[in-house]
């Protein structure tokens, strides 16, 4: 697995941001003091207070990249191609993710309808039921470790899906990249498909960029009235790790559909296991 995979795929992860670009032969580099700027910060707090406050949620998201001088093996986007998120609280919810990868696609879906849990994985087409938790947060316990995650190869990677951090595992990312070393800052607000953004950018430290040879801008795009996201954006330059040329890979998760009051029914939340599929464990 290359350090170029590892960057892209983890590049919204915690974990990530700090093992790869604050660790390096086991010696850390010196990061940045306070890199999270007071008014990116709110901004993040603004997103949080966002969420817990829907009622139901309803989203598609698309991600495109485009490559120069670097390989998608390589630079993975750091999330499922294809994604549909549909939540309403208490405890309904529904969310089913899809990777390509060598002409095979590779999916799983989560489902609660308020009553059952269930998860299904297209590798292995088993899927595990249990019972509903009674709040959004609960199925974090019930699900594998790695039930959020792309397959790659023989296994899979946790991939960061911002609305699954935000809805239920309950992330704060105001404290999400406090002491990664990035640096955020808040930019001046975008027009982006007719809807006013503010724009919050978090970028590989200086001392990160002249160690590796790879500068990376994540950006999340957020809407001023809302404050939900409308889009996120990476672009990552510098030298090939492996090749030592120089490469540029832009990435671009777009929310085709996004509806914070949709009107969500029984069949929104109903599980039905794909042909063959094998019922696992509970």
């Amino acid at each position: 697995m290359t350090f170029g995979y590892l960057v892209a795929r983890h590049a919204f992860s915690v974990v990530a941001a700090i093992s790869t670009l604050t660790m390096i032969g086991g010696a850390p580099i010196q990061a940045q003091q306070n890199p999270a700027e007071p008014r990116a910060r709110a901004a993040l707090e603004q997103m949080l207070a966002a969420y817990k406050a829907l009622d139901a949620y309803h989203i598609r998201v698309k991600w495109t990249a485009n490559y120069r001088g670097a390989a998608a093996d390589d630079f993975p986007p750091p999330g499922p191609d294809e994604l549909e998120l549909k939540m309403q609280r208490p405890n309904k919810f529904f969310m089913s993710a899809a990777t390509k990868q060598d002409g095979k696609t590779w999916s799983y879906r989560v489902v609660s309808d308020g009553t059952s849990l269930w998860f299904w994985r297209s590798s292995t087409n088993t899927y595990m039921q249990a019972a509903a938790p009674s709040t959004l947060s609960g199925m974090v316990k019930l699900l594998p470790d790695d039930a959020i995650g792309t397959h790659t190869g023989n296994e899979w990677n946790a991939d960061s899906i911002l609305e699954w951090d935000l809805l239920a595992a309950g992330v704060d990312p105001a404290l999400m990249w406090t002491g990664t070393g990035l640096v955020m800052t808040l930019g001046p607000p975008e027009q982006m498909n007719n809807t006013a953004v503010d724009v919050i950018q978090l970028k590989t430290p200086a001392e990160a960029v002249a160690l590796f040879g790879i500068d990376t801008t994540s950006t999340i795009y957020l809407s001023s009235a809302s404050h939900l996201v409308r889009a996120l954006r990476m672009v990552m330059r510098g030298k090939h790790p492996d090749t030592g040329k120089d490469f540029a890979v832009t990435m671009q998760a777009d929310y085709q559909l996004h509806d914070s009051a949709p009107r969500l029914g029984v069949a929104d939340f109903t599980f039905t296991p794909p042909p063959g599929a094998k019922r696992v464990g509970r």
